[in-house]
């Protein structure tokens, strides 16, 4: 189950943006029909891309909960 603040990594690029597969951000919002609130950082971190994500386009890697990145 997805938590607020775990660090997630997309499995797939998301069109029209520049957030790619691979890339990494962290849950800032859960809604309750399992769509998520994610913010990614640009490369240069100075602009933050926010993006509402289903639950199959990405993975979980770190899980605030237990402070433990997630073996894949």
């Amino acid at each position: 189950m997805v938590k607020l603040f775990d660090v997630i990594e997309l499995i797939t690029d998301i069109s029209e943006t520049t957030v790619k597969m691979g890339g990494r951000g962290t849950v800032v919002h859960c809604y309750p029909n399992e769509l998520y609130e994610v913010e990614f950082p640009s490369e240069d971190e100075d602009v933050l891309n926010l993006l509402t994500l289903a639950a199959d386009k990405f993975i979980v890697v770190w899980q605030v909960e237990t402070r433990t990145w997630v073996s894949l």
